[in-house]
């Protein structure tokens, strides 16, 4: 095997652990992902096993921008590896518009700011579930 290819299998078996670690960490299933994802699971089970070297790019970026999305304020917890990759994109693909305008609001800020507004954002949404009576 060329140096290439295996510098290329590692950064794959590297990003499948990472796709897998953020997933996780967000308490999702393969599932889950998929649906929010608009893939299959199969596809997410395969780019978590490392087998997606024949996948589309945008079949990957798609997995990839929807987990950043989704960690949104828990930023820190998406691994450096795909923060990288999805450093470039401006607009994730949200599945609902008033998140991803939530999303958008939260990224204009600055850095000093967006703890703050996580913090408020999270006690109006517990406020509301509470009012509501619907739970968490």
């Amino acid at each position: 095997m060329s140096t290439h290819a295996q510098q290329w299998a590692a950064f794959i078996a590297a990003l499948a652990r990472d796709v897998r670690a953020t997933r996780k960490v967000l308490g999702w299933s393969q599932m889950k992902l998929a649906d929010v994802a608009l893939l299959s699971q199969g596809t997410i089970s395969r780019l978590e096993s490392g087998d997606c070297l024949n996948a589309p790019f945008r079949t990957v970026f798609q997995a990839l921008t929807t987990l950043a999305a989704a960690c949104g304020p828990l930023e820190v917890a998406v691994p450096p590896r795909i923060r990288g990759l999805i450093a470039d994109t401006s607009d994730p693909i949200p599945l609902d518009p008033d998140f991803a305008a939530l999303l958008h609001a939260y990224h204009d800020l600055p850095d000093r700011h967006r703890a703050w507004f996580v913090k408020m954002s999270t006690e109006v949404a517990q406020i509301l579930t509470r009012a509501t009576g619907d739970p968490p």
